[in-house]
């Protein structure tokens, strides 16, 4: 059943061998009572999670069957988990406008990383980052900023308005970089690249010798998990001084959004802010962020085929389309309706669904 303390112990002097035999005693009146207890079915389950272990450690307890409704804590003898703590505020601020932003032509002379503001972008990061201490209040602050020169510079701005106590920390993280488009950059090239990405997809899309949306949104969701670690307090405000894409890619991570919701997104403008407020141990996108960015604070939808149409008590179908399947390539026969229809009702989990995508599919 288990194995004995003598084998694992090793004493030496006059008094091991009373140690022992009083070791092996006490291991015999244990398997004793076992033995005895086995004999009840009752005590079947007991002995089926009891573990004989060497003495001086923890014993497992008996298992006990839980009540009906229990709740997870009570079923392991746990005390009911409390909500942990986290920043009243996240604020996620894209960099001011950059020499890159009013002439691309600078992206084939300069590293990337070191295109700095203009005196624009200056003045714009000085008015966000009034906008940022009124939401951030009397609340101590983080900052986070990525390393290039612009974000750089943005954060710095930024600093200047608020008193050096209330700042809790300052940290530059790579991860929230920009996506790396490659290294000096052909402008030509570029808008070639950037009209295929658009048709493409920007999450997926990958450029030469650069990154895909998928590498930003790897290392924006370790970051996010950086952020969790080290903040656990109520008091607090985190502010990200970040880029447009790596911004939006934040959002998606942090709040589920599917490649879908993502791509329906925009980036926010030079200095834009993005502002998740935590309400009832909830963050939320403020009104005016989900506005900016074209979002909705809705929970990620991934629904099967089965749940893309609802009906009511009226027999209406709900707010959502179905969706529309491309055509057969040219020289395939199209399937029959009905063969259509068995198809997409197999992926269906009930008759009610069923029958309202009969419905839907025969119109």
């Amino acid at each position: 059943i288990g194995s004995s303390i003598s084998d694992h112990d090793n004493w030496d002097g006059a008094d091991r061998p009373r140690f022992i035999n009083s070791a092996v005693a006490e291991e015999q009146r244990i398997f004793s009572r076992l033995e005895k207890l086995g004999s009840s079915p009752n005590t079947f389950r007991w002995r089926a999670n009891q573990m004989i272990v060497p003495m001086g450690e923890q014993r497992k307890k008996p298992f006990r069957q839980p009540a009906p409704g229990a709740s997870i804590d009570e079923v392991w003898g746990r005390e009911p988990q409390r909500q942990i703590k986290r920043p009243s505020r996240i604020i996620l601020v894209r960099h001011g406008e950059s020499q890159g932003n009013t002439d691309e032509d600078v992206y084939g002379k300069v590293s990337d990383w070191r295109i700095s503001l203009t005196d624009k972008g200056r003045t714009q990061a000085a008015r966000a980052a009034d906008f940022v201490k009124d939401v951030v209040g009397n609340r101590e602050v983080f900052f986070y900023y990525s390393p290039y020169s612009r974000a750089v510079e943005t954060c710095q701005i930024m600093l200047e308005a608020f008193d050096p106590i209330k700042v809790r920390g300052i940290r530059e993280d790579p991860r929230m970089a920009e996506q790396q488009f490659g290294n000096l950059q052909d402008p030509e090239m570029m808008k070639r690249i950037k009209n295929e990405r658009h048709e493409y997809g920007r999450f997926f899309y990958r450029f030469p010798s650069g990154e895909a949306g998928l590498d930003v949104y790897s290392r924006v969701t370790s970051f996010i998990a950086t952020i969790k670690r080290d903040h656990v307090e109520e008091d607090c405000a985190v502010v990200i001084v970040t880029h447009g894409l790596s911004l939006r890619l934040f959002l998606m991570a942090w709040f589920r959004w599917t490649v879908e919701q993502f791509e329906s997104t925009q980036n926010p403008p030079n200095c834009g802010v993005a502002v998740l407020e935590r309400v009832d141990g909830t963050y939320r996108l403020t009104d005016a962020t989900c506005e900016m960015i074209g979002c909705v604070n809705d929970s990620p939808t991934s629904p099967c085929i089965g749940e893309l149409w609802e009906k009511d008590d009226e027999g209406a179908t709900g707010a959502r389309s179905p969706v529309v399947e491309k055509g057969p390539p040219v020289g395939v026969e199209a399937p029959a309706s009905g063969e259509v229809s068995a198809q997409v009702l197999c992926r269906s989990r009930s008759p009610r669904q069923q029958e309202v995508s009969a419905q839907v599919l025969c119109r």
